[in-house]
């Protein structure tokens, strides 16, 4: 019985002394290309960067200004390769409901990909955006989440990685 354990502790050794060096080499050059490529990316397209978040922030301006909306709260969130933009407003006539959406995005053409009546909810898309709107639990304020319909956006198992 010993020496199967120490057999069996033996080849964990091995095994670890074997793999262990280039397993940390490996995590090491990710992280550096990770880190440098952040940097030249950040630097280099700074500015296409900042032109991609104003055209999310207009075209989600636009759709609240339809509803006759007040924007109280403007979030990007780009942290992921998909950049997001999160915009809180309050209907001026309290008087939006979710039919009301629903019926302004089929006559703008747009497609409706999932649409829940009960919660409120509802998630559009064109060629060009990806449009979640949901009405806040108080009843007061909605938001709508937009963003661009590109293939990092489609790729939602990303946000895992760079979250």
């Amino acid at each position: 019985m010993r020496s199967a354990i120490k057999k069996w502790k033996m080849k964990g050794k091995e095994l670890y002394g074997r793999y262990y060096y280039p397993a940390l080499t490996i995590m090491i050059i990710f992280f550096f290309l990770r880190f440098f490529g952040g940097i030249i990316y950040g630097n280099v397209y700074q500015e296409e960067v900042r032109q991609h978040e104003l055209c999310l922030i207009s075209e989600a301006h636009d759709i609240v200004t339809k509803f006759n909306g007040n924007v109280i709260w403007v979030e990007t969130v780009d942290k992921t390769p998909a950049m997001v933009v999160i915009m809180y407003f309050i209907d001026k006539n309290d008087d939006l409901s979710i039919e009301a959406v629903y019926d302004y995005f089929v006559s703008n053409n747009w497609n409706i990909s999932s649409y829940n009546k009960k919660h409120q909810k509802m998630r559009v898309y064109n060629d060009k955006f990806i449009c979640d709107f949901c009405r806040d639990r108080d009843n007061k304020k909605w938001n709508i989440v937009i963003r661009c319909n590109d293939i990092w956006t489609k790729m939602e198992w990303l946000e895992y990685i760079f979250l």
